[in-house]
């Protein structure tokens, strides 16, 4: 109870008496009145002809008061101990309760200067928090082939495939969205190539037709530099799903890709087929760790993999130079290319 108490320790109070007698148990009572009326009966009913007997009816008769005394002295201990005990616990209680709000003011405030000792700006922090903390879709693994196959006037045919494993680590059913975009070509047209844009979709092991390749491709609206994939499938709490994509790109002989993850990640794998003999290819990370866990390089192309976890916007970078002697088309420099990419991340949001 708060403010005015007139409430004095070691004092019992009027409602605690009630409070103890109502609530102790009655076997003391019951027995006291039981021993002291048989201690009266005997007294009147047969009046002691010897001290011996008076002094009997008379301690059974005392023998009752004092179970009677005693139950009115016990409830009111107990019922003032258990008060106490209460009052204990109470305090202790809100004492905890009282830290445990303290420490999730001090994390709401910044987790990370509360475990790391790093004060991290507020929007640092709220992109974290809703980049990786609040991300319900995380990629077990990635992959992705690119393949040089045809040549034809200063330009390459790629066919790619890009391969991965999403799981849903929160705790209710959630929509995923396979999204997936090609890059259309600035300046002069391409020569034309059988192959172009994607050329298959396996979700789970199931192969979409080619209708229903088409319903995504126009469920995402194309822009003016990429042509737009997107198909939404559902997964429930720790449910996996396995997609495979197939596409084909159209590049310079001389030109340069990036490919950036649109899901935190904890595997990549890339592997990249060309002719040595007619391009000179160089590929590096976009990623904290500037070098790959493993290069592998011979006659057919170069297998680079990253063990590390990869974040949004994180992947790899490759650029090559036609070796054949091609006549070149107008380049984009390196910094517009990477430009041109970042603007496609920002579109795909």
């Amino acid at each position: 109870m708060s403010g005015d108490s007139n409430e004095q320790p070691g004092i019992v109070q009027k409602d605690d008496w009630f409070r103890g007698i109502a609530e102790a148990a009655k076997w003391p009572l019951a027995v006291g009145f039981l021993v002291s009326f048989l201690g009266l009966f005997l007294l009147l009913k047969y009046e002691p002809s010897t001290l011996f007997w008076k002094v009997v009816y008379a301690g059974i008769t005392e023998l009752g008061f004092a179970f009677v005394i005693a139950w009115i002295v016990l409830a009111t201990l107990e019922v003032r101990a258990r008060d106490a005990h209460e009052k204990e616990v109470m305090e202790r209680r809100e004492e905890f309760e009282g830290e445990l709000l303290n420490r999730e003011k001090i994390l709401n405030k910044n987790i990370f200067d509360y475990i790391y000792s790093v004060r991290l700006p507020k929007d640092i922090f709220l992109s974290i928090e809703k980049n990786i903390f609040q991300s319900p879709f995380v990629k077990d693994y990635q992959r992705i082939d690119y393949h040089f196959e045809e040549v034809k006037k200063g330009w390459v045919l790629i066919r790619g495939e890009f391969e991965y494993e999403i799981r849903n680590v929160s705790r209710e059913k959630k929509p995923f969205d396979i999204k997936f975009y090609i890059e259309k070509e600035l300046g002069d047209a391409p020569p034309p190539f059988v192959q172009k844009g994607f050329y298959k979709v396996i979700v789970d092991g199931e192969h979409l037709s080619t209708e229903d390749i088409q319903a995504a491709d126009e469920e995402a609206e194309d822009t003016v530099e990429y042509t737009n994939f997107k198909l939404v499938k559902k997964l429930s709490p720790d449910q996996t799903m396995k997609v495979v994509l197939g596409f084909h790109l159209r590049k310079r002989t001389t030109d340069s890709e990036i490919w950036q993850s649109l899901d935190t990640c904890s595997h990549l794998d890339v592997k990249i087929s060309y002719d040595p003999r007619e391009f000179d290819l160089h590929v590096t990370t976009i990623h904290p760790n500037d070098e790959f866990t493993a290069v592998d390089k011979d006659d057919y192309g170069v297998r680079v993999e990253m063990s590390e976890p990869l974040l949004r916007g994180n992947g790899v970078y490759l650029w090559w130079a036609s070796m054949g002697g091609h006549e070149e088309p107008k380049q984009l420099t390196r910094s517009e290319d990477m430009a041109t990419h970042e603007e496609r991340m920002q579109a795909s949001d």
